[in-house]
Protein backbone atom coordinates (compact mmCIF):
# COMPACT_ATOMS: atom_id res chain seq x y z
CA UNK A 1 0.00 0.00 0.00
CA UNK A 2 1.06 3.60 -0.60
CA UNK A 3 0.15 6.96 0.82
CA UNK A 4 1.08 10.57 0.09
CA UNK A 5 1.05 13.28 2.75
CA UNK A 6 0.37 16.99 2.22
CA UNK A 7 4.12 17.78 2.11
CA UNK A 8 4.72 15.38 -0.79
CA UNK A 9 6.28 12.57 1.23
CA UNK A 10 5.58 8.99 0.13
CA UNK A 11 4.77 6.29 2.68
CA UNK A 12 4.49 2.55 2.08
CA UNK A 13 3.41 -0.45 4.12
CA UNK A 14 2.62 -4.13 3.66
CA UNK A 15 4.65 -6.67 1.70
CA UNK A 16 8.02 -5.75 0.23
CA UNK A 17 9.03 -9.12 -1.16
CA UNK A 18 9.43 -7.72 -4.69
CA UNK A 19 10.85 -4.34 -3.72
CA UNK A 20 7.58 -2.42 -3.52
CA UNK A 21 8.54 -0.81 -0.18
CA UNK A 22 11.51 0.96 -1.81
CA UNK A 23 13.66 0.55 1.31
CA UNK A 24 16.84 -1.07 -0.03
CA UNK A 25 19.26 1.84 0.36
CA UNK A 26 22.23 -0.58 0.65
CA UNK A 27 21.74 -2.40 -2.67
CA UNK A 28 21.06 -5.80 -1.10
CA UNK A 29 17.99 -6.55 -3.22
CA UNK A 30 15.92 -9.52 -2.01
CA UNK A 31 18.48 -10.23 0.74
CA UNK A 32 17.62 -6.94 2.46
CA UNK A 33 15.75 -7.71 5.69
CA UNK A 34 14.33 -4.17 5.76
CA UNK A 35 12.73 -4.65 2.36
CA UNK A 36 10.49 -7.59 3.34
CA UNK A 37 7.46 -5.97 5.01
CA UNK A 38 6.23 -3.03 7.02
CA UNK A 39 3.35 -3.39 9.46
CA UNK A 40 2.89 0.40 9.69
CA UNK A 41 3.58 3.22 7.19
CA UNK A 42 7.26 4.04 6.60
CA UNK A 43 8.69 6.78 4.40
CA UNK A 44 10.44 5.88 1.14
CA UNK A 45 13.95 7.19 1.96
CA UNK A 46 15.26 7.96 -1.53
CA UNK A 47 12.29 10.25 -2.21
CA UNK A 48 12.65 12.16 1.07
CA UNK A 49 14.09 15.36 -0.44
CA UNK A 50 11.60 15.42 -3.33
CA UNK A 51 8.04 16.76 -3.38
CA UNK A 52 5.83 14.04 -4.83
CA UNK A 53 2.47 15.15 -6.24
CA UNK A 54 0.98 11.87 -7.50
CA UNK A 55 1.42 8.17 -6.72
CA UNK A 56 0.15 4.91 -8.17
CA UNK A 57 0.37 1.43 -6.68
CA UNK A 58 0.12 -1.64 -8.88
CA UNK A 59 -0.04 -5.30 -7.90
CA UNK A 60 3.56 -5.17 -6.62
CA UNK A 61 5.09 -2.03 -8.12
CA UNK A 62 4.96 1.68 -7.36
CA UNK A 63 5.13 4.94 -9.27
CA UNK A 64 5.72 8.44 -7.90
CA UNK A 65 5.65 11.70 -9.88
CA UNK A 66 7.38 14.78 -8.44
CA UNK A 67 6.42 18.43 -8.75
CA UNK A 68 9.20 18.80 -11.34
CA UNK A 69 7.73 15.99 -13.50
CA UNK A 70 10.32 13.35 -12.60
CA UNK A 71 8.89 9.82 -12.61
CA UNK A 72 10.25 7.34 -10.03
CA UNK A 73 9.45 3.60 -10.24
CA UNK A 74 10.23 0.58 -8.06
CA UNK A 75 9.06 -2.91 -7.13
CA UNK A 76 8.17 -5.92 -9.24
CA UNK A 77 9.20 -5.75 -12.88
CA UNK A 78 8.28 -9.25 -14.11
CA UNK A 79 6.63 -7.87 -17.25
CA UNK A 80 8.74 -4.73 -17.64
CA UNK A 81 6.04 -2.60 -16.01
CA UNK A 82 8.61 -0.17 -14.58
CA UNK A 83 9.44 0.93 -18.13
CA UNK A 84 13.19 0.69 -17.54
CA UNK A 85 13.89 -1.58 -20.54
CA UNK A 86 14.43 -4.81 -18.58
CA UNK A 87 12.60 -7.19 -16.25
CA UNK A 88 14.69 -6.88 -13.08
CA UNK A 89 12.85 -6.03 -9.84
CA UNK A 90 13.93 -2.76 -8.20
CA UNK A 91 14.16 -2.61 -4.40
CA UNK A 92 14.55 1.17 -4.32
CA UNK A 93 13.16 3.96 -6.54
CA UNK A 94 14.74 4.47 -9.96
CA UNK A 95 14.31 7.54 -12.13
CA UNK A 96 12.42 6.69 -15.32
CA UNK A 97 13.73 8.41 -18.43
CA UNK A 98 10.88 10.67 -19.53
CA UNK A 99 9.15 9.38 -22.66
CA UNK A 100 10.56 11.13 -25.71
CA UNK A 101 13.39 12.77 -23.78
CA UNK A 102 16.47 13.25 -25.91
CA UNK A 103 14.83 12.44 -29.24
CA UNK A 104 13.45 15.88 -30.03
CA UNK A 105 9.85 14.92 -29.21
CA UNK A 106 7.46 17.45 -27.78
CA UNK A 107 5.56 15.12 -25.47
CA UNK A 108 5.22 17.36 -22.44
CA UNK A 109 5.77 16.59 -18.79
CA UNK A 110 4.36 13.46 -17.14
CA UNK A 111 1.58 14.50 -14.76
CA UNK A 112 -0.43 11.32 -14.06
CA UNK A 113 0.21 7.60 -13.72
CA UNK A 114 -1.84 4.48 -13.32
CA UNK A 115 -0.53 1.07 -12.29
CA UNK A 116 -2.21 -2.28 -12.86
CA UNK A 117 -1.36 -5.95 -12.45
CA UNK A 118 1.96 -5.93 -14.29
CA UNK A 119 1.54 -2.80 -16.39
CA UNK A 120 1.82 0.98 -16.07
CA UNK A 121 0.36 3.94 -17.96
CA UNK A 122 1.58 7.56 -17.91
CA UNK A 123 -0.11 10.74 -19.15
CA UNK A 124 1.68 13.97 -20.11
CA UNK A 125 0.36 17.50 -19.65
CA UNK A 126 0.04 17.68 -23.46
CA UNK A 127 -2.29 14.65 -23.54
CA UNK A 128 0.21 12.04 -24.71
CA UNK A 129 -0.15 8.53 -23.27
CA UNK A 130 2.65 6.02 -22.66
CA UNK A 131 2.61 2.47 -21.31
CA UNK A 132 4.87 -0.46 -20.38
CA UNK A 133 4.61 -4.01 -19.05
CA UNK A 134 2.11 -6.82 -19.27
CA UNK A 135 -0.01 -6.79 -22.42
CA UNK A 136 -1.68 -10.21 -22.73
CA UNK A 137 -5.09 -8.51 -22.80
CA UNK A 138 -4.00 -5.52 -24.88
CA UNK A 139 -3.86 -3.32 -21.76
CA UNK A 140 -0.94 -1.28 -23.14
CA UNK A 141 -3.05 0.03 -26.03
CA UNK A 142 -0.32 -0.49 -28.62
CA UNK A 143 -2.27 -2.67 -31.07
CA UNK A 144 -1.04 -6.13 -30.08
CA UNK A 145 -0.69 -8.43 -27.07
CA UNK A 146 3.11 -8.49 -26.66
CA UNK A 147 4.57 -7.47 -23.28
CA UNK A 148 6.85 -4.41 -23.39
CA UNK A 149 9.73 -3.69 -20.97
CA UNK A 150 10.34 -0.23 -22.42
CA UNK A 151 8.00 2.74 -22.46
CA UNK A 152 5.75 2.77 -25.55
CA UNK A 153 3.72 5.63 -27.00
CA UNK A 154 -0.03 4.96 -27.20
CA UNK A 155 -1.82 6.49 -30.18
CA UNK A 156 -5.07 8.10 -29.08
CA UNK A 157 -7.43 10.11 -31.31
CA UNK A 158 -7.79 13.04 -28.90
CA UNK A 159 -6.21 14.38 -25.74
CA UNK A 160 -7.26 12.14 -22.87
CA UNK A 161 -7.51 12.23 -19.11
CA UNK A 162 -6.76 8.97 -17.30
CA UNK A 163 -7.98 8.69 -13.74
CA UNK A 164 -8.93 5.04 -13.37
CA UNK A 165 -7.73 3.38 -10.17
CA UNK A 166 -5.85 0.07 -10.11
CA UNK A 167 -7.18 -2.56 -12.47
CA UNK A 168 -5.97 -6.03 -13.33
CA UNK A 169 -6.20 -5.55 -17.08
CA UNK A 170 -7.20 -1.91 -17.47
CA UNK A 171 -5.70 1.44 -16.53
Amino acid sequence: SMGLDSWGKVFVWGSGSEGQLGQDTHGLGPRSAGARRALAPIEVPLLGAKRVVQIAAGWAHCIAITDTGDVWVWGSNDYGQLGLGDRADRFMPHLLQAPGAGDGSKVGRVVRASAGHGHSVWLSDLGHVFSAGRNDGGQLGVGDSIDRAGVQAVTVPLRVWCDTPFGSEIS
